[in-house]
């Protein structure tokens, strides 16, 4: 994966900052898994789910280390860029002293390239992971309603 920031804006005194980042891992298991599946019509709160987003989480936060090189903790928040969730990203927050903390941006847009074989690596890793876990989470959900029907 290759990141390069795209834009920056404002001036930041403080000692984080946001990365917004468009890349095709995302777009892959918003498409394939999330919306194929109808994971956002289910009843429950899908782990299956949240292990493959976490994954990609990982996978993108240290892509952005081509850009933040130094000492910086990146961390994947949905309420990054604003505290009600519409504008979820990445924190970047810089280690050390007060004075070493200061980023020069407050919001940094970055475009993270993802090759056809990173996502077909990806995706071969994590499919077969997602679509057991989620059938067993959907008959354990089947199961819970049933078994309420007929108490």
């Amino acid at each position: 994966m290759k990141a390069t920031i795209q834009k920056q804006r404002g001036i930041s005194f403080s000692d984080k900052c946001v990365v917004y980042v468009d890349d095709g891992l995302s777009s892959l298991i918003d498409r394939e898994y999330f919306s194929k599946h109808g994971v956002y019509q289910a009843s429950f709160k899908s782990k299956a789910w949240n292990k493959v987003k976490n994954a990609v989480s990982k996978l993108i936060a240290e892509s952005l280390r081509q850009v933040f090189v130094d000492d910086y903790k990146i961390s994947f928040s949905s309420k990054a860029g604003c505290k009600c969730g519409c504008s979820p990203g990445y924190v970047v927050k810089r280690h050390g002293t007060y004075e070493q903390r200061s980023l020069e941006y407050k919001d940094v847009w970055v475009n993270v390239e993802v090759s056809a074989e990173e996502l077909e690596a990806f995706d071969s890793k994590w499919r077969p992971i997602f679509e057991k876990e989620y059938a067993k989470e959907v008959e354990q959900e089947k199961e819970k309603v049933q078994n309420f029907t007929l108490a």
